[in-house]
């Protein structure tokens, strides 16, 4: 997934449109990718549908398996008070980061750079306070084998 944004930052001319597409199907894909790291594994067929959906509608595939993620999170956090500051921080570096997404393409701040280099140093910032929620639901994931285990 690096190395396709890796080409499309580097790239110029038409070469630089055809990278922008695949860097948004990698992006939906690592998005899958972390939703069933957070989440769980969705059924097959829904994996397969969301897999084909993402040369139509990477943006929807995309904020569809980001959404789950957030919302597991936020309940994560409900339910562990000691994620509820991990969460906030993430929740306003994830906001900050897609309105700077959202902002590159507009008219007004297209000519500048700078969104975009800031979206991605907002995006590294927040998938930073990722760690102390998958860390939580890898032990309660270890525990409950755990129990299983033993019955």
């Amino acid at each position: 997934m690096g190395a396709i944004a890796t080409l499309y930052h580097s790239s110029w001319g038409r070469f630089r449109h055809h990278m922008r597409k695949a860097d948004y199907y990698s992006i939906a894909a690592s998005a899958m990718v972390l939703r069933s790291a957070v989440c769980g594994p969705l059924p097959a067929w829904l994996t397969a549908a969301c897999a084909l959906a993402i040369p139509l509608r990477p943006t929807l595939v995309t904020s569809a398996n980001f959404t789950a993620v957030e919302v597991r999170y936020l309940l994560l956090a409900l339910s562990q008070p000691s994620l509820l500051a991990g969460w906030a921080a993430h929740l306003g570096l994830t906001l900050a980061a897609s309105a700077c997404f959202l902002l590159e393409d507009t008219p007004l701040v297209s000519w500048c750079q700078f969104s975009h280099a800031a979206f991605h140093g907002l995006s590294a910032a927040a998938f930073m306070t990722l760690p102390g929620a998958l860390d939580h639901l890898a032990t309660s994931r270890e525990r409950a084998a755990g129990l299983l285990a033993a019955a």
